[in-house]
């Protein structure tokens, strides 16, 4: 199961922002890359009181107190932080993401490793050398546990990371330039390598750990390590914009929690034994809350994100439910429906005859949110609706009007609806919209034998359809592909006579006299293109990131991919390099709704 299968709705989840380790390890392995350590020589001397090892000192260090000459040590360690040399990086995972999202598991990895032992028994012999390098086909790589550090950031980006990366720091503020009128702070979520927890044992492939000399590297590997990683700033794994205040009208992020998604088998169950491929889907999720709604209490989702076969084109998946969309819509109709949702005004001229005005908005409106297995999310409802009979008719109500000769003075009775039905399908959103108006006239009061006459004058529909896309900024967009409308008002075959003497070409006179004043009464378009915000509160990796791809799951969340700059299958060329392959202008992505 993938992100088709999502189901926000069941877990009470508001949005989800999903990035896979393999996304994690690309810009892990960029960062690295780009860092090119120097090589760097140690050597363990012998301590000649004790006969124990004393602490390393570099080559050049110990020729200056030789006068230059290379003296035997009896533990030499040559090393460089780096790619290991001839090693497909797609092969390599820098970090492995476990089963909670507050550590996870770094592998250290070195260009080159080469370590040699001098047995003191065998010094001045042409044997008497242990040499061990690390193999071209089977990298070494020490794993410690690196902490997850959640912590604030300036809202200049004075980070070093950011000092660094001048171009990210720019796309990034100029994301967070384009944010919402409203107060919020930054924090971001890095790795906390002060608290880095070092292995207690590791074997490398062709190396006695027995030796002194593994010993030597078991110590030296973690403190290098450290000390590159302590001097050279790496990313954040996400940095989070939080709102402070909102408006009612908006929908903004408040509240945030992460998690760990392992990969699951058909059955949504953790894949006891995963391949590395496997592996490479695993997504750190970043569980989202707007205005103050609680976080959900869950431990993980029974879908994977990602598939293993779109490790390579999807760098994770936004997920919004279903209930957050409706309401945004419903918010944004609030102000873009008002002209059609009216109160027809009724009143008698001087002449007791019957004028109709256009009134004024609907408060009686309800909107219903719906969660249910169909495809309608949303349903808006004012008036009467349309398959009730009215049942207001007393003394009391409605209004004596004169009809005609046939009835001179009579009851009517007005209601004007409103209705609009929203819809996500695949990658279609329809709107469909009903206005009608429901007439009723009685001839005497109380009305006997059937006296009372009930029509729709009026009743249109409209019905417009839009489909998912993505523009050539990364944004997501509706397209309108189509509009059909409909006239389904009630019609006589005679016209009838308002003046009639006849009572029922007189009623039929009444109810088309009403069609003719409000014929011309349509639903008004929506004109939905730019529903969609342009704007987002997370940026996975301190990046940008575009939309590719969008639709609806089976059960109505809106699913986007997202990718960042680089995509995973062309990170490092042949040699060694990274390579962008999005020429897009990475747009970032807001995910919150203003």
């Amino acid at each position: 199961m993938d992100s088709k299968s999502s189901n926000l709705t069941n877990l009470g989840c508001d949005f989800v922002v999903a990035t896979t380790q393999a996304t994690i390890n690309s810009g892990l392995l960029n960062f690295i890359d780009q860092a090119q350590q120097e090589v760097k020589y140690l050597c363990y001397l012998v301590n000649p009181t004790t006969g124990e090892l004393e602490d390393p000192i570099t080559l050049e260090e110990l020729k200056k107190k030789t006068g230059g000459i290379n003296p035997p040590c009896q533990v030499g360690i040559k090393m460089q932080i780096g790619i290991p040399r001839e090693a497909d990086p797609r092969d390599l995972s820098i970090i492995n993401l476990g089963q909670n999202a507050y550590g996870v598991d770094f592998n250290m990895y070195y260009s080159d490793i080469t370590v040699i032992e001098n047995d003191p028994v065998k010094w001045g012999y042409s044997d008497s050398w242990n040499i061990w390098e690390q193999p071209r086909d089977q990298p070494w790589a020490a794993s410690c546990l690196v902490d997850l550090l959640q912590s604030n950031l300036s809202r200049n980006l004075d980070d070093p990371y950011l000092n660094s990366h001048p171009d990210i720091k720019f796309q990034l503020m100029r994301a967070l330039d384009s944010l919402p009128d409203t107060n919020y702070h930054l924090q971001q979520l890095r790795l906390a390598w002060n608290d880095a927890v070092p292995p207690n044992d590791f074997d490398f492939p062709g190396m006695d750990m027995k030796t002194k000399a593994g010993d030597c590297l078991r110590s030296c590997l973690f403190e290098e390590y450290l000390n590159f990683a302590l001097e050279n700033a790496m990313s954040p794994f996400v940095v989070t914009a939080f709102a402070e205040t909102f408006d009612d009208g908006s929908q903004s992020l408040t509240a945030m929690q992460r998690l760990v998604n392992p990969p699951r088998d058909s059955s949504g169950n953790p894949i006891s034994n995963p391949s590395s491929s496997q592996k490479a889907i695993t997504t750190l999720d970043f569980i989202c809350a707007i205005n103050n709604n609680k976080l959900p209490n869950i431990s993980g989702f029974n879908w994977n994100w990602v598939l293993p076969e779109d490790v390579d084109s999807k760098s994770g998946v936004m997920a919004i439910r279903r209930g957050i969309l409706a309401q945004h819509f419903l918010d944004d109709f609030k102000v873009s429906s008002i002209k059609n949702m009216y109160k027809a005004v009724a009143r008698k001229e001087d002449n007791n005859r019957l004028q109709l005005l256009n009134g004024e908005w609907l408060s009686d409106a309800t909107a219903d949110l719906i969660n249910d297995d169909a495809s309608r999310v949303l349903h808006i409802q004012l008036g009467v609706p349309p398959s009730e009979p009215l049942r207001s008719w007393d003394g009391n109500n409605g209004m004596e009007i004169y009809i005609g000769k046939g009835i001179k003075y009579a009851k009517v009775d007005i209601h004007p609806g409103y209705s609009c039905d929203i819809y996500f399908e695949g990658q279609e959103f329809r709107v469909e919209q009903r206005m009608w108006i429901t007439a009723a006239v009685a001839a005497e009061f109380p009305h006997e034998k059937g006296d009372l006459s009930e029509h729709k004058p009026v009743d249109k529909y409209l019905t417009e359809k839009y489909s998912l896309s993505i523009d050539h900024q990364g944004q997501i967009k509706l397209r309108k592909t189509g509009s059909t409308s409909a006239d389904k008002s009630d019609r006589w075959h005679n016209d009838g006579d308002v003046d009639s003497d006849n009572t029922q070409a007189a009623k039929d006179g009444f109810f088309n006299h009403l069609y003719q004043m409000m014929g011309e009464i349509v639903p008004t378009a929506m004109d939905m293109e730019d529903v969609f915000p342009p704007n987002n509160f997370i940026f996975p990796g301190a990046q940008p990131f575009v939309y590719k791809d969008v639709f609806f799951s089976e059960n109505l969340d809106l699913i986007a991919k997202l990718m960042h700059n680089y995509a995973y299958e062309e990170i490092i060329s042949p040699k060694g390099k990274f390579e962008a392959v999005n020429d897009e202008e990475p747009v970032s992505k807001m995910i919150t709704f203003s």
